[in-house]
């Protein structure tokens, strides 16, 4: 990646304002508004051989994926959720779901959590030993597709966007929905943590902060086009942007946008977003993966050729990317 050195050029306004003397500043008008930055500098791809990469073949549209119990835990295009071990990548058993899953899954409170979207119920996994401890019907139609559960914030979230848009709490100690709430009218996806629960909107191209004790609204965040997964860890709420190949970091107390990092130079085609092991991840559509530094933003990294759509996950020994495209799931040492 070729490092780009900027100029300073404190020293030379400096003299400008002294050579200027005193002035008046009585009625000036207020600073301009200073847009975030958008970072654009993206290394090359890097060849999976060369970072030791696993490919581990699963017959079926294998596609998203979540870590859970030190475990990668993929769906596989059929009602079944495969478990793959940690440190060896062998797969280790199915858990049988009502139908299949239509949308990315989370863990939390020692649990795996699957959208069964036809069904209308939340599945919740046990992360030690893969046994279904609930199936938990929400609502009376199907799931949103193409979007998320969340866990965090002391409850499990799920969306509806039918017959109305519905955003559903699951209380994790009953395993039953407790509260129920008004959702966007184009919600996408939802995760929760860091004090909110986060709501894409992929049509108006923002991210809703969602109080979660009320349910009330308590910002709209303009990200970036065909806003729609969401990633929550790092000190910061991370949207990937299908529609420009953009990230969009947002800080989670200010609830305004930091940064926006181009991790691709094409749409993203499905895809999906991570925090894992110390950076972001990206699944994208021009390579595998965008590995991005959360301190500064930038892509530090991509990993493999195209290899159409599919998910990500990560924690401290490896990230794992699918590719339902090719029936292939990878695993990437990170240490």
């Amino acid at each position: 990646m070729k490092t780009v050195r900027w100029v300073a050029v404190g020293a030379l306004a400096a003299t400008l304002v002294a050579c200027s003397g005193s002035q008046d500043t009585s009625g000036s008008s207020p600073p301009a508004k200073v847009d975030p930055p958008v970072l654009r500098d993206l290394p090359a791809p890097i060849s999976l051989k060369k970072v030791d990469a696993q490919r581990i073949t699963v017959t079926g549209n294998v596609d998203w994926v979540v870590m859970a119990g030190g475990d990668a835990w993929a769906s596989t295009g059929t009602p079944a959720v495969r478990r793959f071990d940690g440190k060896t990548g062998d797969p280790s058993g199915d858990t049988a779901l009502p139908d299949d899953s239509c949308s990315a899954m989370d863990a939390g409170f020692r649990s795996v959590w699957v959208g069964a979207c036809s069904s209308a119920k939340l599945v919740r996994i046990d992360a030690r030993d893969g046994s279904v401890q609930a199936r938990i019907t929400v609502g009376k139609r199907v799931l949103q597709e193409e979007g998320s559960v969340g866990a965090g914030e002391g409850a499990v979230w799920v969306l509806s966007v039918s017959p109305k848009p519905t955003l559903f709490k699951v209380d994790p100690g009953k395993d039953k929905v407790v509260e129920r709430f008004r959702a966007p009218e184009e919600s996408a996806a939802v995760r929760a943590g860091l004090g909110h629960v986060w709501i894409t909107d992929t049509v108006n191209d923002q991210l809703v902060a969602v109080d979660p004790k009320s349910g009330d609204v308590d910002k709209r965040v303009k990200v970036g086009p065909g806003a729609r997964f969401i990633a929550v860890g790092e000190g910061a709420v991370w949207v990937l942007n299908q529609s420009d190949g953009s990230v969009t970091q947002v800080d989670p107390d200010s609830l305004k946008v930091v940064r926006k990092t181009i991790v691709g130079e094409e749409q993203v085609e499905g895809g999906d977003i991570a925090v894992g092991g110390g950076f972001v991840w990206a699944r994208v559509s021009d390579s595998l993966v965008a590995q991005i530094n959360p301190q500064t933003g930038k892509v530090v990294a991509r990993y493999g050729t195209p290899q159409g759509s599919g998910s990500v996950a990560a924690d401290k020994r490896a990230v794992w990317i699918t590719a339902h495209d090719v029936d292939a799931v990878w695993r990437i040492p990170l240490h």
